[in-house]
């Protein structure tokens, strides 16, 4: 008898469009949704160029938008999947953590939990895990 081998894909998602960027948000939450619907994960979501924006407290939705920080907070709470917003990239667009804030005399960071910063060699050291890279 032949054993029966489960392969259980790994994926990355790489976020560089603006939570406000036409259906982007609705697409990369329902592609998560079915990640694990197949019984597979996601290893980690990396917010870079404007994908920054989804980590910024203050990015408010406007019109009949997805709200973009409750939805990833709810990605996180079922998932517990890292959420990594690029440093570089956040701090070029004015969205700071709470170290560069309190350097700016600024009283409190830009980026909300569940959100975490970091840079891209991180990133490249987590693709190493990883079998599929989408972008969004």
């Amino acid at each position: 008898m032949r054993g029966v081998f489960v392969f259980m894909a790994k994926y990355s998602i790489v976020i560089t469009s603006t939570p406000d960027s036409g259906d982007a948000l609705a697409r990369v939450l329902r592609f998560i949704d079915g990640v694990y619907d197949n019984g597979d994960e996601v290893s980690n979501v990396f917010f870079f160029h404007q994908g920054v924006h989804h980590a910024n407290r203050f990015f408010v939705p406007m019109g009949n938008s997805i709200n973009a920080l409750a939805s990833w907070t709810s990605v996180k709470t079922k998932y517990a999947i890292p959420l990594i917003v690029c440093t570089t990239a956040a701090n070029k667009r004015g969205i700071l953590d709470d170290e560069e804030a309190k350097s700016l005399g600024e009283t409190q960071s830009h980026i909300a939990p569940p959100f975490n910063q970091s840079g891209l060699g991180e990133f490249f050291t987590l693709l190493h895990d990883c079998d599929h890279v989408v972008q969004f």
